[in-house]
């Protein structure tokens, strides 16, 4: 799973495809542009759609934008050429930031390489910058991922990724924020890192950890690669294992010591998953006595 890098960060907004169709730049031919099937109701201050390249270039070949939205910008675009990925999308991952803006009537269009979107957002001085992490599991290896990452979460329990089914488990995050957009003044800004190791073959394995974490990782441990300096934001925890008020959910890091032949963490924000976990052999680690791998905010 760890070479799915298409990265989306999504608002309050409701955004709806309503045409799709194909554009010739010259030799440039869009195809789909898709944004969770065409309907997504999420929270933050970008949103990132992807779109098709059916004939062209990738390296001269870019969407453009145009748009009747002011407080739309885009911000620029990736692409996605890399296996898995080019076996189930080739094009570009698009990154647009909606700005905050006040006015209740936040209703437009926009045109994404032919594509004709429309989009409406209710207004607001301060949005919401919190995201969800998702929870996934693989019986065959008796592994445990999550990802804050909705393309990802879109391609998790499909071909080829149908051995990673949703455990139903999940807890709130922050979103990384556009640099060039301020901070929540109520949120933590601290990153949450994200590795990879596939060195125990046909086994891989993700970790997760805050700044202090991931520095002992690269340290001491050069087979682990780092895929993301911030795959979403937490809070951390007090010296004692407790969690400040501003992020005052507690998300407990279990291990499964090597179970397996391959490592494996699980980050809960369940004590009775946490107790599950352990009187099935994994071990606590973490933060304080009860072992926090970091601190989230409420869902509201």
């Amino acid at each position: 799973m760890s070479n799915v890098r298409v990265m989306i960060w999504l608002m309050a907004a409701a955004i709806a495809v309503v045409a799709t169709c194909a554009r010739a730049d010259g030799t440039c031919v869009y195809g789909q542009v898709l944004a969770d099937d065409g309907n997504v109701i999420a929270d933050g201050t970008t949103l990132t759609v992807l779109v098709a390249l059916t004939q062209g270039d990738l390296a001269t070949c870019t969407p453009s934008l145009t748009s009747s939205v002011p407080w739309i910008t885009y911000f620029g675009s990736v692409v996605i050429d890399r296996p898995p990925d080019a076996f189930i999308y080739h094009g570009y991952s698009v990154t647009l930031v909606v700005a905050p803006n006040p006015d209740p009537a936040r209703e437009g269009s926009f045109q994404l390489a032919g594509s004709s979107i429309e989009i409406s957002q209710p207004g607001t001085t301060q949005p919401d910058y919190r995201t969800t992490v998702k929870e996934y599991y693989h019986a065959q290896w008796d592994h445990y991922f999550m990802t804050a990452d909705p393309n990802e979460q879109a391609l998790l329990g499909k071909p080829p990724f149908e051995d990673w089914q949703p455990t139903g488990r999940s807890f709130v995050a922050y979103t990384n924020f556009p640099p060039q957009l301020h901070s929540p003044v109520d949120g933590p800004e601290t990153a949450v890192c994200r590795f990879f190791n596939d060195s125990f073959a046909p086994k891989s394995t993700h970790f997760y950890g805050l700044p202090d974490v991931c520095d002992q990782v690269t340290e001491f441990f050069p087979d682990w690669q780092l895929e993301s300096q911030s795959a979403f934001r937490m809070g951390v925890p007090n010296e004692d294992g407790t969690c400040p008020a501003s992020t005052p959910v507690p998300i407990y890091r279990l291990y499964n010591n090597g179970s397996g032949g391959a490592p494996n963490h699980r980050f809960v924000a369940s004590l009775d998953d946490r107790a599950a976990m352990l009187a099935h052999g994994w071990i606590a680690e973490g933060y304080g006595p009860l072992g926090l791998g970091f601190c989230g905010p409420t869902a509201q």
